[in-house]
Formats: structure tokens, C-alpha cells, sequence
């Protein structure tokens, strides 16, 4: 009923009729694209552009999806120390920076003293710390559940001014490792580290499993296993696939 009575007013006419006429003016415009479109696809440079694309196209999936095609087990699980032996042949030694891990603002800093007086006297900042005190100590139930969901993204992503959890330790190890990529390393734990723990826990394989894991992990893990081999039984357990992997 609201609509019909916003159509009659002159108002409403004429977003109607400015509506039909852009429908309209869109109808031409797809029909001459699509006559435009039919003469390029017959023209010989522009499959040659298409192949190219297609190209770009399948190794950018593969960048972003990872590896092409269902989860295939590791041929051999290898132990971690493998690993690490590969890395001492490379002979990459990483000494921690004792000088950048000691360093802090100094009080007296001008850029600290500033950011102080910005904070002390800044009546909207100061205004919106009062307003957000509000918010996390209010019992208005809706506001409770709408805390629920920026409590969460603030574990993510940090408080307005402090850094998270995630950043502290990236800086740690950037400190010691400046060649560290958190994505080329999720990479690593998706086709290389998960899949053989998995694979070690599935299959019993108890040695391969202590090679990788700490003390109190291995035994966690370790133990309904150990309980099943008593017991004369065995696993027939298949992983599936891997993905969506992230680092907390």
C-alpha cells in the first residue's frame, strides 16, 4: 500500500520513469556489448589474449587454492629433525638482535610526550573512551550480545592502540628470523608439518609422532594408542583433506 501511494505522487513518478528508462537504456547498452562481443570473439588476437588469460588464470588458483587436487598422503612421513638436519647443511645461523630486543620509547621522547598530550587534553578522544567505558559496563542485554561479537573481533585484530597477541610474537621471531613469512610457513604446515603428524597418529607410527611432538603432547596422544596395540586392535582411520589453515 506504501508503494502504490508513493507511486502516484509526482515524486514517485519520476523515479518510476527514471527507473523504466535506465532498464531501457541498459537493455540497448547489453545488446550492443553483446553484438560488440561476438565480432571480438571471431578475431584471432583476442583467443590468443584468452589463452593467455586462462594461463595467468590457473596459476593464480593454484597460488591461492595450494595444491591442485584431493590430500594425497606423504610417500614417506619424515621426522622433524630431517628437517632441521637440511637446515644445519644450509648453515643459516640467526643470532638474536640483543639491542633491538632491549629498546623502548624513552619517557622523554617527543613523539611520547606528544601522543600524552593528545590523550590528556583531546576532548573527542577522550569522549570516545568515555563512551566506550559505557558500552563494556552496560547490562542492556542487546548491548551484552553485540559485546559478544566485539570482544571477538578485538582478539583478532587488537584494541584501537595496542598491538595483539599475534603481532608481539611475529616481531619476536622477525627479530631472530627476518626472513620469516607467516604465509610461506602456513603453507609449509598445510603440505608438510600437519600432514605428517596426522599421518604418524593415524598410522601408529609412535616413533615418528615423538619426533615431533613435546613430551607432554606425545604422551597425550600417544596413549589410546598405546592402549589399542595392547589390546590387539587397529586403526583404519583416512584423513580427508587439509585446509583453511591459520595460525592463533
Amino acid at each position: 500500500q506504501s508503494l502504490d501511494e508513493v507511486s502516484k505522487s509526482d515524486l514517485g513518478r519520476k523515479i518510476k520513469e527514471g527507473v523504466e528508462e535506465a532498464a531501457k537504456t541498459a537493455k540497448q547498452s547489453a545488446e550492443s556489448v553483446t553484438r560488440g562481443g561476438e565480432k571480438l570473439g571471431r578475431t584471432a588476437a583476442f583467443k590468443a589474449i584468452s589463452q593467455g588469460v586462462e594461463t595467468v588464470k590457473k596459476e593464480i588458483d593454484e597460488s591461492v587454492l595450494g595444491q591442485t587436487g584431493p590430500y594425497r598422503r606423504p610417500e614417506r612421513l619424515r621426522k622433524r629433525t630431517e628437517y632441521s638436519g637440511e637446515r644445519i647443511k644450509e648453515q643459516r645461523v640467526f643470532e638474536a638482535n640483543e639491542e633491538a630486543m632491549g629498546m623502548v620509547l624513552h619517557k622523554d621522547s617527543k613523539w611520547y610526550q606528544q601522543w600524552k598530550d593528545f590523550k590528556d587534553n583531546n576532548v573527542v578522544f577522550n569522549r570516545f573512551f568515555e563512551m566506550k567505558m559505557k558500552y563494556d559496563e552496560s547490562d542492556n542485554a542487546f548491548i551484552r550480545a553485540s559485546r559478544a561479537v566485539t570482544d571477538r573481533v578485538t582478539d583478532l585484530l587488537g584494541g584501537l592502540f595496542s598491538k595483539t597477541e599475534m603481532s608481539e610474537v611475529l616481531t619476536e621471531i622477525l627479530k631472530v628470523d627476518p626472513s620469516f613469512d607467516k604465509d610461506r610457513f602456513l603453507k609449509q604446515c598445510e603440505r608438510d608439518i600437519i600432514p605428517n603428524v596426522l599421518e604418524a597418529l593415524i598410522s601408529g607410527e609412535l616413533d615418528i609422532l615423538k619426533d615431533w611432538c613435546y613430551e607432554a603432547t606425545y604422551s597425550q596422544l600417544a596413549h589410546p594408542i598405546q592402549q589399542a596395540k595392547a589390546l590387539g586392535l587397529q586403526f583404519h582411520s583416512r584423513i580427508l583433506d587439509i585446509d583453511n589453515i591459520d595460525v592463533s
